[in-house]
């Protein structure tokens, strides 16, 4: 009788052991599984024109001189006044870069959705439609627009104002300029907490006097005067660090459609001084409403000023989690996130 008593209570011990071992796999398994694929959708979205496309050139000189006459502000930023040279032909351009390196880094992403101007194209773009388990999808503006007679647009603060209206486009997303970067592996839940409620953002106090007098500094007052006068109720205004913004669509869809919708009319084919930046607003509406959470102080990431001689290997000896180039993609750039890619 002992000795069945005794074997009983080995067989209890060794399914406990088995338990609780299956319990802990299964755990680590899963949390293995949402590092490469998260329990929901994320996308990635990316805007972008061909510089080197000779009717786009043609149209913005055009469309510009026009504009001017009408409100000689215009196109301070993200014009013919600010373009960089044109870009020849089949050139390993920075969206390339940026695309190559989110693919590498970010294999969970669901798909890549490139918003550019008809009939723009990569040279490089997969004909497979994918690159490795990332879709790519081209969205031309016309596909988004409400009013596609008003094309063609070269102010990305009124493109960004129909950035939901994406076909398919997942609640969560995180959205790029061509010139941003990753250059870690990064996991879902760098840009998104677990169970999908809240975004990971970097937040820092703004502080406008410290902005050069310019467009891009209208643009920042008119952005924090919105957020004042709507949902800041007194909280000092912050913004997100310049990389790549996790977006809630519907968050991004309240800014451009109900708080910026009265300011429609306003908004010209060109930077003007009523411009606001819409992914600052939606991001500092998401903190407001309790939907971010800070990244962990390891992440590093980087930022290198308009025009900056430095080149990115001296400032990055080791390349950040994201980083920004604005702009300046240079010759040692090239060679720097070819090593990156590969």
């Amino acid at each position: 009788m002992a000795m069945a008593k005794r074997n009983v209570v080995a067989m209890a011990i060794a399914f406990a052991v088995v338990l609780i071992l299956a319990v802990v796999i299964g755990l680590t398994v899963a949390k293995f599984m949402a590092a490469k694929h998260p329990p929901f959708p994320i996308d990635v979205v990316c805007m972008w024109v061909d510089g080197s496309d000779r009717k786009w050139n043609t149209d913005l000189r055009t469309h510009f001189y026009a504009d001017f006459k009408l409100h000689n502000k215009c196109g301070l930023v993200h014009s013919k006044l600010r373009e960089p040279e044109e870009v020849p032909p089949g050139t390993k351009d920075e969206l390339y870069y940026n695309c190559m390196s989110i693919a590498k880094f970010m294999p969970w992403v669901r798909t890549y959705f490139l918003v550019t101007a008809r009939p723009h194209k990569p040279w490089w773009w997969p004909p497979s439609g994918k690159i490795g388990s990332m879709r790519m999808q081209l969205i031309h503006h016309d596909e988004i627009f409400d009013d596609p007679s008003i094309l063609p647009v070269f102010n990305s603060s009124h493109i960004h104002h129909y950035l939901t209206n994406i076909p398919g486009l997942a609640e969560r997303f995180v959205l790029y300029d061509d010139d941003f970067f990753v250059g870690q592996p990064m996991k879902p839940n760098h840009f998104f907490t677990d169970d999908g409620m809240k975004a990971v953002v970097r937040l820092y106090p703004v502080d406008i006097s410290a902005l050069q007098e310019g467009n891009w500094k209208t643009l920042c007052q008119n952005t924090i005067s919105v957020a004042k006068d709507t949902f800041l109720h007194g909280a000092h205004p912050m913004f997100p660090e310049h990389v790549g913004y996790p977006m809630f669509k519907t968050a991004l869809r309240h800014i451009t459609h109900v708080i910026r919708k009265p300011h429609l009319a306003s908004l010209h084919r060109f930077r003007s001084d009523n411009d606001i930046v819409s992914q600052y607003l939606a991001i500092m509406l998401m903190w407001r409403m309790g939907m971010t959470v800070a990244p962990p102080h390891t992440f590093v990431f980087g930022f290198i000023k308009v025009h900056s001689k430095l080149r990115a290997k001296d400032v990055f000896p080791r390349p950040p989690h994201q980083f920004c180039l604005n702009d300046r993609i240079t010759k040692d750039d090239i060679e720097y996130l070819e090593k990156m890619v590969k």
